[in-house]
Order: C-alpha cells, then sequence, then structure tokens
C-alpha cells in the first residue's frame, strides 16, 4: 500500500465516520425526542444534507475513479477529514448533554430518590437507562397522528432513502468503470 493509497483509506473512512455521527445528531434534535432543545426543521434539513456531502465525499475519496482520481487527493485531505470527525463529535457531546431523560425514566429516579437512595445510586441509574425516543415506539395506526405523521411523508423519506442508495450504486459502478478501461 503506498502513501497516496492510505491518505485515501483513511480520509474516505472518517469522512463516512462523521457522516454516521450525524444521524444521532439529527435524531435528537428532533421534534420526536424529548430534550430540552429542539432545532428548527431548516436546520435539520441542512444537517442532513450536510451527513449526505460528507458520506459522498467519504465514498468518492474511498472508491477513487472517475469523480475523483487517486493521484488528486492530497494530504490535507485527511486532516479535512478529523476536523469534520472532531466538530460532528463535538455537537453530538452538546446535544446529549442537554437532553432530558424520558419520563418514565425521570419517574422512576423520582421514586428511587424518595425511597432513599443514594445519590451515587441513583446517578448510576440515570446512566445506565436507555435514551428511548418517542420514534422507537410502535407506531400508531392512525395516520394523523401527531408523533408519526402523514403517510406521504413517511413514504417521501423512505423514497429519499432509496434515492440515496441508487445514486451511490450508480457512482461505485460508473468509477469502477472508469477504472477498468
Amino acid at each position: 500500500m503506498t502513501l497516496q493509497e492510505a491518505i485515501a483509506l483513511y480520509s474516505g473512512l472518517t469522512y463516512i465516520a462523521a457522516a454516521a455521527v450525524c444521524v444521532p445528531i439529527i435524531k435528537v434534535l428532533g421534534p420526536l425526542f424529548p430534550s430540552r432543545i429542539t432545532a428548527p426543521l431548516p436546520f435539520i434539513i441542512c444537517g442532513a444534507v450536510y451527513m449526505g456531502v460528507l458520506f459522498f465525499r467519504g465514498v468518492t475519496i474511498l472508491f477513487p475513479g472517475q469523480v475523483v482520481t487517486l493521484s488528486a487527493i492530497s494530504w490535507v485531505s485527511p486532516l479535512k477529514a478529523t476536523a469534520d470527525l472532531m466538530l460532528m463529535l463535538f455537537i453530538l457531546d452538546y446535544v446529549l448533554r442537554r437532553r432530558s431523560p424520558p419520563p418514565l425514566i425521570e419517574r422512576l429516579i423520582e421514586i428511587g430518590q424518595k425511597f432513599g437512595m443514594s445519590d451515587r445510586g441513583v446517578v448510576q441509574m440515570a446512566f445506565e437507562a436507555p435514551a428511548i425516543a418517542v420514534a422507537d415506539t410502535p407506531a400508531s395506526q392512525d395516520p394523523n397522528h401527531p408523533q408519526v405523521g402523514r403517510r406521504w411523508l413517511r413514504l417521501a423519506m423512505l423514497g429519499g432513502a432509496i434515492t440515496v442508495l441508487a445514486s451511490l450504486v450508480l457512482l461505485m459502478t460508473l468509477n469502477s468503470a472508469a477504472n477498468a478501461s
């Protein structure tokens, strides 16, 4: 493995990791998660677009071809990828520190305090509790339920995910075809 290939491998995987860190950030900042802070919809959309850009950049660097050639990847790319990953991890840490525990966990902590559980025990119980979001519960059968949303919105999200996956497969196919010839 040459130095150029190692740089491409590190950069591509780091960009993909930064995009993967965006997923819980968007989930926690969304309106379905019980938290103290909720981002407006335009910010969530911008975060989703940035996640897509990071993922696309990681895939194109990881699989060089017609879009990005191996010789075009400079030593700055791993620095930028590491900075993006550090930024996403910082934002994730900030968001998770300010999330509110789910109502059931809050109630269990109150019960523990009433029965004389030590502060250390209460803190340990709180940290061991899973992060439960409203989106993790089973979907209601009512399509107009406020926590589920309309059917067209769910279908649009599913269609968007399928489109992204199909475009990635097409990109990798075109890059492979360009490398073969």
